[in-house]
């Protein structure tokens, strides 16, 4: 008990300690334009200040200008899906309250070749440059505006009937996550027939737990629903857990009771 506490004070409090940064660019990837123009896919970055909460995003388009052409609403966490502009998806969700509604991009309402209103430094110039060029996925800026403050959408549609599947393609994001966290919930369960005293199991068991629940409270942080999963899979391995094994459940099985002699 006194181990998984430490652990929620070193997860969630100790981020709060951390002084507030600037906003920040995370490039996504890229796609073309109709015309053929290159375009960025990336991610504008906020500051939630609260450690166990996430920084929020905005997927955005930009083009190779610099100028961004389209954004998508802000929230806790984004999930990106864009192999063209025909069909660019972002995921913006919440987990409290839970909130699954898709937005598209709508690509022949988009002027693709705005200029740039360059009011950069000198210094700024040369790293947004990098930026633009491919050299960095990373730009870190107070000029870009931090995504919470701004309530619209440009160039975004919302399409609610696609909220079903949002959790697949959030799922689909983040799979690495979950099969390690998977692999961890399990790996009790499959080292149990080496371990000829189940005591011994247990003991295991329990230490895998805790750590359990400080992945899964990280993964809060980091990738929202994986929470959900988390726990779902740390029940599953309690559950397998509490199963007897074979040869076990044989032994506990009481002996059926033998008739009683009749006596002349």
């Amino acid at each position: 008990m006194i181990r998984a506490f430490a652990l929620f004070l070193a997860v969630f409090l100790m981020p709060c300690l951390a002084q507030a940064h600037a906003p920040y660019l995370v490039k996504q990837g890229s796609v073309e334009s109709p015309t053929g123009a290159p375009l960025i896919i990336e991610t504008l970055n906020g500051d939630s200040i609260m450690g166990p909460f996430p920084n929020p995003s905005s997927m955005q388009l930009r083009n190779a200008s610099g100028t961004v052409i389209a954004y998508a609403p802000t929230a806790g966490y984004t999930t990106v899906f864009c192999p063209s502009v025909q069909f660019c998806w972002a995921f913006p969700y919440e987990i409290i309250p839970i909130s699954f509604v898709p937005w598209k991009l709508a690509y022949r309402d988009i002027t693709y070749d705005k200029p740039f209103d360059d009011s950069l430094t000198t210094e700024q110039r040369l790293e947004f440059e990098e930026y633009l060029s491919g050299k960095t996925d990373y730009l870190s800026s107070y000029g870009f505006g931090y995504p919470e403050h701004r309530d619209t959408t440009l160039g975004f549609k919302a399409v609610p009937a696609m909220g079903i599947l949002s959790p697949v393609f959030i799922i689909a994001a983040k799979w690495r996550a979950y099969v390690i966290l998977a692999g961890l919930c399990l790996l009790p369960f499959f080292t149990r027939p080496f371990l000829k005293d189940w005591r011994v199991t247990r003991k295991i068991a329990a230490g895998f737990h805790i750590t359990l629940i400080g992945i899964t409270l990280m993964s809060i942080k980091l990738y929202g629903a994986s929470f959900i999963y988390g726990l779902a899979l740390i029940m599953l391995c309690r559950w397998l857990l509490k199963r007897p094994s074979g040869k076990a459940a044989v032994a506990q099985e009481p002996e059926p009771a033998s008739p009683p002699s009749d006596k002349t």
